[in-house]
């Protein structure tokens, strides 16, 4: 990945976890990483505990963000939120993926934030 797309995941990684502290949720952890992937973010909202996949992107010409979060990434999510679960013996009634879509500008501001709530396969 180069040095300059490293930056704005990391960039929008901020602004997505601070946008969900605002909103009320709890981070519990970033890029929490497994042998099936990466979540990077993960979350506790009203008891539910969120998976969150954070997509960054300069413009829309190519495609709205959220648009790169298909099926394979979805069960890749999925599979890593197991493992995730199994090491904490989740004590959640409730299991969500979200997808935090943003679209910063040449000012490096938030031009757009989408917030998708529990999206699934």
């Amino acid at each position: 990945m180069s040095d300059q797309r490293q930056k704005l995941g990391d960039l929008g990684e901020e602004i997505a976890s601070n946008y969900l502290k605002k909103k009320g949720y709890k981070i519990l952890e970033r890029q929490y990483k497994s042998q099936y992937g990466e979540i990077d973010i993960i979350a506790e909202h009203k008891k539910t505990l969120v998976f969150v996949e954070v997509k960054a992107r300069r413009s829309d010409d190519f495609g709205l963000p959220e648009e790169a979060v298909d099926e394979r990434k979805l069960e890749k999510i999925i599979a890593t939120g197991n493992c995730y679960q199994q090491k904490l013996k989740s004590k959640f009634e409730d299991v969500q993926v979200d997808v935090v879509s943003i679209i910063i500008n040449k000012e490096f501001q938030i031009k757009e934030l989408k917030h998708l709530t529990d999206v699934w396969l």
